[in-house]
């Protein structure tokens, strides 16, 4: 997959310099976003998720010393405000985000795979947020997992106390609070594969989002890395049969492992499923309206979930796209 320059009236050209309005306009763009993570409940955090895109967009063909310039103004820029502004919060989000999308805009610039830009930005996301919790644990004179720990406590004691304050019985706020902390040992116990399945969603939606951008302004991809075309490695599976395994190991240690790993890997088959999805309804050419009613029961039935997963994992020996040999 290839990044084609833009013309005039997009980013810069590769290989010319940063210009005013593409820093002005990117800056625009990225507070916005910012801005509705602050003002928007629930929703404004999906709107901000998509941050790195203006800088993929305002990046696209810049060389990596002027990218760097440019992401050091933006971010630096939106951190001071949102410090003056008393959202300090926001400015390490602006950060974060903005490392990402520098990343994703010169992995699209080196022509790297669909695969390879979110694998690699999922890393780098992941690295990004293992270093801030690094920091904001030695801050606070924590353990990692501590601080993890009393951050899951005091986000699932906040419906209890609010129940509590209008008047519900006694021991139904002790029901509620320990239905809280049996939710709070699970969450701990696959908080490491949430973190890499939700960093890897935010780099997979970027990146499509991307893709469809660029398509509009000029960018060609290469018939054989469609994203209807994508397949997980195939030594992937040896992992799952290693992790199902592993579950009955009766090592907690090695449980755990293993139970992070199947989540991540069934996240992977998950998106060949979906690859598989969406080589069938466009090769059927069902119209958008199908395909929107089609996703939109995916994402809210478990079960279509599941089934594109094991779709995506049985894939490796049925090759439901006859792809390659037969």
């Amino acid at each position: 997959m290839g990044l084609m320059p833009i013309g005039e009236s997009g980013p810069a050209l590769a290989g010319e310099p940063m210009r005013i309005p593409d820093i002005i306009g990117c800056m625009g763009w990225v507070a916005a976003f910012l801005a509705a993570v602050a003002v928007i409940p629930i929703g404004g955090l999906f709107i901000g998720l998509l941050t790195p895109l203006p800088f993929v967009y305002y990046l696209a063909g810049v060389p990596l010393r002027n990218a760097l310039q440019f992401v050091g103004i933006v971010v630096g820029f939106l951190v001071v405000i949102s410090m003056l502004l008393g959202f300090g919060k926001l400015g390490l989000f602006c950060l974060e985000f903005g490392i990402l999308g520098l990343w994703m805009a010169q992995a699209f610039q080196h022509r790297l795979s669909i695969g390879k830009i979110i694998g690699s930005g999922t890393a780098v996301l992941i690295g990004i947020g293992v270093l801030a919790l690094v920091f904001a644990a030695i801050g606070q004179d924590k353990g990692l997992v501590e601080m993890i720990r009393g951050y899951l406590t005091a986000n699932l004691n906040v419906p209890a106390k609010t129940y509590q304050s209008m008047g519900l019985p006694a021991d139904k706020a002790v029901e509620i609070k320990a239905y809280a902390e049996s939710v709070r040992n699970a969450l701990l116990k696959v908080y490491p594969s949430l973190m890499v399945v939700g960093s890897a969603l935010v780099v997979w939606a970027n990146a499509i989002l991307s893709v469809r951008l660029f398509s509009s302004k000029g960018v060609t991809l290469s018939e054989s890395e469609e994203l209807a075309l994508w397949k997980a490695p195939e030594y992937l599976v040896w992992g799952v049969i290693i992790a199902g395994f592993s579950l009955f190991l009766p090592v907690e240690g090695i449980r755990f492992v293993a139970l992070n790993l199947l989540i991540v890997l069934g996240s992977v088959y998950l998106f060949q499923g979906m690859a598989i999805l969406s080589y069938f309804l466009n090769r059927f050419r069902a119209p958008s309206w199908v395909k929107a009613v089609v996703y939109f029961f995916v994402a809210i039935q478990q079960f279509f979930l599941m089934l594109l997963a094991l779709a995506g994992l049985f894939d490796q020996w049925i090759n439901f796209r006859r792809m390659g040999k037969n």
